[in-house]
């Protein structure tokens, strides 16, 4: 064979290599994804464990790592038998995931860093799958950099990066909020209370109204034969009762309408805004009497 008849079928092979390894790949991506899937529709430790599999078997271990925890988890808070066998999977398969660890001096910014275009927490070792990684920054200088660190199934790196260093926080300056309640507030809740009692003494009158009434005609039915003139001593005694209770309902009454009036005024003239000295309504004494005035 000649040699360049060597070097094409070399070519063909290696292309032949390549595509079988792309295929193969394709193959598991859309497995994994199809199994992924089925954990969403319908998640489950079964599921889990499928995905998890799947990974493991297409060389993304860290991947597969994070699914057999997950797996992991909700076994053992289901109390589920299983949960012995996944903790025995995840230690065998923990000594084959790489770790890596990224290193930068104390007080470096690190918010920019990322590994594959995720971000990235410093001075941890972090479990990633085999193959290369990207790693993203910026430097102390202000340039963009990028590293790619190669990592082998149960390999290890540590990665140290010249970041630029946190700026420091400006102290935020809160201004004290200071709030005021509106002036004439507690004035206007006790008119409302007194005013609210008044209405209550006046309803409770016309009930005790009401009934010396009703005492009192029955006093004169039963012992007075409707007449006030021929009542025994029984209907006597019932109908000053009767009258008595009436006196005391208008005493009630007398005190529950003035108890609104003065809610009313204590309302009214209660100040309004921030002033004390801002008043709806005024009343002040004069030679003759008193003055009304005031905001409306």
């Amino acid at each position: 064979m000649t040699r360049a008849a060597l070097t094409v079928a070399l070519t063909v092979a290696m292309f032949g290599l390549l595509s079988a390894t792309a295929l193969a790949d394709a193959n598991k991506a859309d497995a994994c994804a199809a199994f992924t899937e089925s954990d969403r529709m319908d998640p489950g430790i079964g599921a889990k464990l499928n995905v998890g599999k799947c990974f493991e078997e297409w060389g993304r271990l860290a991947t597969a790592m994070r699914w057999y925890r997950d797996a992991e988890k909700v076994a053992r808070d289901a109390a589920d038998p299983r949960v012995d066998k996944i903790h025995e999977r995840i230690e065998a398969l923990d000594p084959d995931v790489p770790r890596l660890t990224l290193h930068a001096a104390k007080g470096a910014d690190a918010s920019g860093v990322t590994i594959d275009g995720a971000p990235a927490v410093l001075e941890e070792a972090l479990e990633v799958d085999p193959g290369p990684h990207a790693i993203a920054y910026t430097s102390s200088s202000g340039e963009a950099k990028k590293k790619t660190v190669p990592l082998e199934r149960g390999g290890s790196s540590d990665l140290t990066l010249d970041l630029a260093k946190r700026s420091p926080k400006q102290p935020v300056v809160v201004a004290p909020v200071v709030t005021e309640a509106p002036a004439g507030n507690n004035q206007r809740i006790a008119g409302l209370a007194v005013g609210g009692a008044g209405i209550v003494a006046v309803v409770v009158s016309s009930i005790v109204t009401l009934r010396a009434r009703g005492h009192y005609r029955d006093a004169l039915h039963g012992d007075c034969m409707d007449s006030t003139s021929t009542c025994d001593p029984d209907g006597l005694t019932a109908t000053h009762d009767a009258r008595h209770e009436a006196n005391i309902a208008t005493v009630i009454a007398v005190i529950g309408g003035a108890a609104i009036a003065g809610g009313i005024v204590i309302y009214l003239i209660a100040p309004h805004g921030k002033r004390s000295d801002e008043h709806a309504l005024y009343v002040a004494p004069t030679g003759t009497g008193l003055a009304l005035g005031g905001r409306f």
